[in-house]
């Protein structure tokens, strides 16, 4: 390079020796986290060196630039930085180094993981009898269970999708509830997602360390009293409830939450293997934990979050996984009392098609 010259907020490096040749600098793989799918064909790459640009094929991307301008030096590191954008798929920041003498190009595979998807259905039991009908069954279970991973780690469903990205430490453990007295209480209020508390009309045993469970079964989420003050504007006994972490949902005025004293907690610690993101519902863990009333995620300087085990079908036997993610196959399992269990195996990639139905036998 034998000058800088710059033009407004660009440089524009001058090589009066330049060959024109565009040579690659560094190469790799660019696919899908699950299924290995390649996706350099639809990405879009961009370096924080502007003299290097990007070239792709199906699976493969390279970046490139011409010899003898493009970190021309080669007696020292050159740092870059990258990010990568495909439809459908979260973005991605890399950062690598291109070496001191390094030969070129430089080997840096990336995966990108598929932005959480939402699969619905509606489970349906035959009756028995000379002339059977199939009617919505409620409450029934549905669970994945499998396919392990590649270094045995399984899958776990969260009915909740994680409200933020774990970090580092973090544990899952299932743990112990008592109904307190009386076992429910009312919403005083509307309150909407990641408000910071909620008030109720009466307490009752309340009080902080106490665990709410708001909605139905088979939709709802969870929240932990960190502290009870009178309400400013309502009589007593009307509170407002602060909790330890917002709001996972919305409430309204009149909605019935169950209330629980924690317990302890059973069986073994599990721990997330790879990086797990906020939106998703599936976890992959060392063991699967115990079943029990309530999941507890665990984090270093983070509140614990509760979230329920498996998706329960409502009253219409219709149900959700909202966060299907980091999956290429589901191998899923229906259940419910009086039925012959159902198991599937299902493409994620099919999940836009349609709702997955199941008819149940007795």
């Amino acid at each position: 390079m034998d000058a800088v010259v710059p033009v407004g907020d660009r440089r524009f490096a001058i090589n009066r020796g330049g060959t024109g040749r565009r040579t690659a600098i560094v190469v790799g793989e660019l696919r899908d986290d699950a299924d290995g799918l390649g996706l350099a064909r639809t990405a879009t790459i961009a370096c924080d060196d502007r003299l290097v640009g990007s070239a792709v094929s199906d699976d493969q991307y390279a970046l490139a630039g011409e010899s003898g301008v493009a970190l021309a030096d080669l007696t020292i590191a050159h740092p870059l930085n990258l990010l990568v954008a495909v439809p459908g798929y979260r973005p991605l920041s890399s950062s690598l180094t291109v070496a001191a003498l390094a030969p070129r190009p430089v080997r840096h595979d990336l995966a990108l993981r598929r932005l959480p998807v939402s699969l619905r259905g509606r489970v349906s039991g035959r009756t028995a009898g000379p002339n059977p009908v199939y009617q919505p069954v409620s409450a029934a279970s549905v669970a994945i269970i499998g396919p392990a991973g590649p270094g045995g780690e399984l899958p776990l469903l969260l009915a909740q999708a994680l409200p933020e990205d774990p970090v580092a430490g973090a544990t899952l453990r299932n743990r112990a509830l008592t109904a307190l007295g009386p076992a429910q209480v009312t919403v005083l209020e509307a309150a909407r997602q990641d408000d910071p508390f909620v008030s109720l009309a009466d307490p009752g045993a309340i009080a902080a360390g106490s665990v709410l469970r708001f909605g139905t079964p088979h939709s709802g989420f969870w929240g932990e009293v960190s502290e009870l003050i009178a309400h400013p504007d309502r009589p007593a006994p009307a509170v407002l409830a602060w909790l330890t972490a917002p709001l996972a949902g919305s409430v309204r005025a009149g909605d019935l939450a169950d209330a629980f004293a924690k317990g302890a907690y059973s069986g073994p610690t599990t721990t997330p293997v790879g990086a797990a993101w906020g939106g998703e519902a599936v976890v992959w863990v060392d063991a699967l934990p115990a079943n029990g009333a309530v999941l507890v995620l665990r984090q270093p300087g983070r509140p614990d979050r509760y979230f329920d085990r498996n998706v329960l079908t409502g009253s219409d036997g219709d149900y959700a996984i909202l966060g299907l993610a980091r999956m290429a196959t589901l191998e899923l399992q229906v259940s419910a009392p009086g039925f012959v269990s159902q198991t599937r195996s299902f493409p994620v990639a099919r999940i836009g098609s349609g709702p997955l139905d199941w008819l149940l036998a007795p």
